[in-house]
């Protein structure tokens, strides 16, 4: 997201530990998240855990092309046992 300075690649690979696919994202404000992906009810959900240099916290995030063939990006962050949309993203082709 270049309006707000933020960058991030994020890499997927099968875990041989786990059995499962996982993630590992990699990002520029000294952040980096890993967990798990699965692909369920037409959506890719990742879920996992975000480390920073102040410590960590649990997050997901969903990706899903709706009926108008817009793919949707919802994150949401684990605050204090409940989960807070951090942002909406709608991607759209031009």
């Amino acid at each position: 997201v270049p309006e707000v300075d933020f960058h991030c690649k994020t890499y997927f690979y099968w875990d041989h530990e786990t059995a499962q696919i996982s993630y590992i994202s990699l990002m520029n404000k000294k952040m980096i998240s890993r967990g798990k992906a699965i692909f369920e009810n037409g959506k890719l959900i990742l879920n996992g855990k975000t480390f920073f240099e102040n410590g960590a916290q649990e997050n997901r995030k969903t990706f899903e092309i709706n009926k108008d063939g817009k793919l949707e990006d919802h994150f949401y962050r684990r605050s204090k046992g409940k989960w807070i949309e951090g942002h909406f993203i709608l991607y759209t082709a031009e």
